[in-house]
């Protein structure tokens, strides 16, 4: 019977050799785990699934000289096949890690069931299904979500080859519950669409989308005073997060009539808040919740919104004038 692993990479790292979790203390170096977890996630990118040594070096250990690098390498992929059969017979090849040449990698072929793709494939097949059988795909998306478990390799925050595939699960994942909440409106689970859209405001407390499935999904059960709390807590949001740009207009008031290019960049953070008001505003129009429930306190915030967004304008416009003076 062939080997096979399992490893979990999101909330926390594990890998089991077939039913067995292998014990921390088998990667003996910290090394040999990193190249691991790299090789795992060039083969989640789909891009590569072999790399150079010299790119694998370069991407763990970019401080190191050419020669040190190497003698690393070596060192790590001993550990690491040692970690993962340690009773693979000598001299003779990997069952997991593959090489062409001086190119190393995952073997495609090898028993690898890997977390993080069984949590984006399941999201895949979550989508295909919703046209055509929403029950099935309210079940295909609990599946998919139930594999996330948190964050990709918490235990490499600051690798930047760890943080870009972080990213990219993190918004599959708020994405997912999203779409799956949006289902569970349609079919009356109101109860459900709530729990999943608070640990998606817990990572991205602007995620707008959040905000308006709960405050339907209130109003929906007849639970006006927890729909308006969700609206507040919105306004709050935008609130703050306007009052954190101007905080930035203010404090870089003198870079700006300098740098032409900084101007030009917070406008387009002046043209995303503007972007966010309108969606925010469609959305509430769109529920129904506005008229329902809001009435005046939206157009209020919308005013209130308004009247931030045009200060800021004036004072960028402002800016540019001094700047087109001082250039004459």
């Amino acid at each position: 019977m062939s080997a096979s692993l399992r490893v979990q990479t999101l909330g926390m790292f594990r890998v089991w050799l077939g039913n067995e979790p292998l014990p921390s203390v088998v990667w003996k170096r910290e090394k040999a785990q990193r190249l691991f977890q790299f090789l795992i996630t060039v083969r989640l990118n789909d891009s590569h699934q072999m790399l150079p040594k010299e790119r694998i070096t370069a991407e763990l250990w970019p401080t190191l000289d050419a020669g040190r690098a190497d003698r690393d390498f070596k060192v790590a992929l001993n550990a690491l096949n040692d970690a993962l059969e340690p009773h693979r017979p000598v001299r003779t090849l990997s069952t997991f890690v593959t090489r062409h040449g001086l190119a190393y990698g995952l073997d495609p072929d090898a028993a690898i069931a890997i977390d993080a793709e069984e949590f984006r494939l399941g999201l895949r097949d979550a989508a295909r299904l919703e046209r055509d059988d929403p029950s099935a795909a309210i079940d295909a998306y609990r599946d998919a979500l139930d594999c996330y478990a948190g964050d990709y390799l918490p235990d490499a925050l600051y690798e930047d080859w760890a943080s870009l595939e972080r990213e990219r699960l993190q918004t599959l994942y708020l994405t997912g519950a999203m779409r799956l909440a949006a289902l569970l409106l349609d079919e009356g689970g109101y109860q459900e669409a709530i729990h999943l859209c608070q640990p998606v405001l817990m990572i991205d407390r602007y995620w707008e989308e959040a905000y308006r499935l709960m405050m339907l999904s209130h109003a929906l059960r007849g639970n006006r005073p927890l729909a308006l709390s969700v609206y507040e807590g919105c306004r709050a949001a935008l609130r703050a997060s306007l009052e954190a740009w101007e905080r930035e207009v203010a404090a870089q008031w003198d870079a700006f009539v300098r740098a032409p290019g900084t101007l030009r960049r917070i406008g387009g953070q002046i043209n995303q808040t503007l972007l966010t008001q309108q969606r925010l505003s469609a959305a509430l129009q769109a529920s129904g919740f506005c008229a329902a429930f809001a009435g005046e306190q939206t157009a209020r915030l919308l005013y209130l919104l308004e009247q931030q967004v045009s200060d800021l304008a004036g004072r960028i416009e402002q800016l540019e004038r001094t700047v087109g003076r001082d250039d004459e």
